[in-house]
């Protein structure tokens, strides 16, 4: 067999676990977990992570990919034994948070939720929204970020989650179920018949009445993406909060979640990024855009086991040459 058919029998495979295979599971585990006690959960996420640990790298690429950006990120700073224990404890983080969120975000388990998650420096949050000009809330795949958006958007808080829809049909279902389910107000930022001109005007919109909306924009952005540095690395990540703030004067407001002991969880609601606009366009979209990158970097420094590994922040630039398209 020629090595392009075995790649298009791959990419078969793959499509059919990713819009068969997978939902069907998640909306299982979404629908047992809920009614079984949070300690069994947590008993649980253990033993998956003991019995898949050793084989996730083979099936996935998880341990793999965790390595090698771990690797990048803290190049002469850790030695391989700590990045190695970093990318262990990153993946237990892993699958402890997504079993955790699956038990927290069902209504039955509301209270439990309240009481197992701190809300440190709301009062950062209550002073922006004083502003009138409405709030841009900027998370980052920290801790159980899942987790974060079903806080945010209870009534107390009540943000406007923008999410990016799965690019498989069956699990962007199963995720609309779930959000339906939970009264989660959002934004679809991508998808089928979805042009970027109709996100923006929704965005904008949402801000300009007031509102608060949170973004999850940490990732590498190859296409639109704003050049930034983290860990003295160029990179490109979404320009999106730097363009709706400069527009409506909405301050950029830091929101993060982090696992902590006895597994509850402490979201910290930062100061806003203080900006001075000078008027030239492009390039005060690159300064709000790197006080982003710095908050991300202070942040994975300080809970680096808990960042989402997964995604490669600096593709190509080992050559010094970044694959982006503006």
């Amino acid at each position: 067999m020629s090595g392009k058919r075995r790649r298009k029998r791959r990419k078969r495979r793959r499509r059919f676990l990713k819009n068969h295979i997978e939902p069907r599971i998640y909306s299982l585990l979404m629908s047992a977990i809920p009614f079984i006690p949070l300690g069994v959960v947590r008993l649980l996420s253990y033993v998956m992570f003991a019995v898949f640990y050793p084989t996730i790298g083979v099936f996935f690429g998880l341990r793999r990919k965790y390595i090698k950006n771990i690797t990048k990120a803290y190049r002469g700073v850790m030695r391989g034994k700590e990045i190695r224990a970093v990318a262990r404890k990153g993946l237990r983080h892993l699958i402890t948070e997504n079993l955790e969120f699956m038990y927290y975000y069902h209504p039955r388990n509301r209270d439990r939720m309240l009481k197992n998650i701190k809300m440190t420096g709301i009062e950062n949050l209550e002073r922006a929204r004083e502003m009138g000009k409405g709030v841009i809330g900027f998370g980052m795949h920290l801790g159980s970020f899942q987790l974060l958006c079903v806080r945010l958007s209870l009534k107390d808080i009540d943000f406007t989650i923008l999410i990016k829809r799965p690019k498989y049909r069956n699990m962007a279902a199963v995720w609309v179920r779930l959000m339906d389910k939970i009264g989660m107000k959002r934004i679809w930022i991508s998808g089928e018949h979805r042009a970027g001109f109709e996100t923006a005007t929704e965005i904008f919109a949402e801000i300009e009445s007031g509102r608060s909306i949170m973004f999850i924009a940490d990732e590498f952005k190859r296409v639109g993406g704003i050049r930034a540095n983290i860990f003295g690395r160029p990179t490109y990540i979404a320009g999106g909060p730097a363009v709706g703030s400069l527009r409506t004067g909405a301050p950029i407001l830091p929101i993060l979640i982090v696992r902590g002991k006895k597994g509850r969880y402490e979201i910290f609601f930062e100061e806003p990024i203080v900006y001075r606009p000078t008027g030239d366009k492009d390039r005060d979209i690159e300064a709000l855009t790197q006080g982003r990158a710095d908050i991300i970097e202070r942040y994975v420094k300080l809970y680096p086991e808990q960042w989402f590994w997964f995604h490669s922040h600096w593709k190509g630039v080992e050559d010094g040459v970044i694959p982006h398209k503006p």
